[in-house]
Parts: structure tokens; sequence; C-alpha cells
């Protein structure tokens, strides 16, 4: 029976670091009428991942080896999550280049916009000159 295994290796931890069911449940935020559970073996579905794993974190166990991982097994697994990792890492670091690039187009594409925009004023401006009356100063206007 699995929770036999969980609560042998919890209330070894619990004996190891000389902790009363009270410390842990302070220690962890798990009320302390859910402990009698795990460490009693009471209830077979009491069994909760979370609830585990806080409790063998908080009394510096190791989840490998209450699952029965040998060492060589955890040494190799950590290496492949190092591994993982690495991958992992690259991606972000392809995937950070990829958006600086498309963040370089947007602003060249942002700048030529502005460009455009400029010449566009100044062709309005130059239609808005050349399409006026010319200028006549006042005297000239009094004599005509």
């Amino acid at each position: 029976m699995i929770l036999g295994r969980i609560s042998a290796y919890l209330n070894a931890l619990k004996d190891k670091n000389n902790l009363t069911q009270r410390q842990l449940a302070d220690m962890t935020g798990i009320p302390v009428g859910t402990l009698p559970r795990y460490f009693g073996a009471l209830d077979d579905d009491a069994a909760n991942f979370e609830v585990v794993s806080k409790l063998v974190v908080a009394m510096h166990g190791s989840l490998d080896e209450l699952a029965g991982i040998p060492l060589r097994q955890a040494e190799h697994d950590e290496s492949a999550y190092k591994a993982v990792v690495a991958g992992l890492e690259a991606r972000l670091d392809e995937k950070n280049d990829r958006i600086r690039h498309r963040a370089e187009l947007l602003d060249d594409e942002q700048q030529r916009s502005e460009r455009e925009t400029r010449r566009a004023n100044r062709a309005t401006l130059i239609a808005c000159i050349i399409g006026a009356p010319p200028y006549e100063s006042p005297a000239k206007r009094e004599s005509s």
C-alpha cells in the first residue's frame, strides 16, 4: 500500500527533524487536523500530492527518495532536466531574437511612414503655394 510507504517516510522525516505535527502545520499551512491522515495512514484517499510534497520539502526530504527512485536515476534525471532547460533557454533566445527583429522592422516602417508623411505635407504645401494667386503688394492693388 503506497500510503503506508508515504506515512512511514513522513514519520521518519518528522522523527529525524524532531518536529511535532503542530510545528509542521505552522511551517506548511496545512491544517493540523489533516496531518494525522498522512502520518497515521488513516485514509487512503487523503494522499494529496500537494500536501505530501509540502511536508517532504518542509522536512528537507526528497520526493525522489519517497518514490523509490535510485540516486543514479535522480542524477540522470537531473542531467535530462538540465538538457531540457538548456533547450528551452535556446528556444527563448531564438524567440527574443525574432521579437527584436520584428521591433526593428516596425521601427523602420514607422520611420518610413513618417518620411512619407513629411513628403506629402511638403507636396501639399507646395501645391497650395503654387495654386494660390500671386502676391501683390497693397500699392500695386491701388494702382490697378
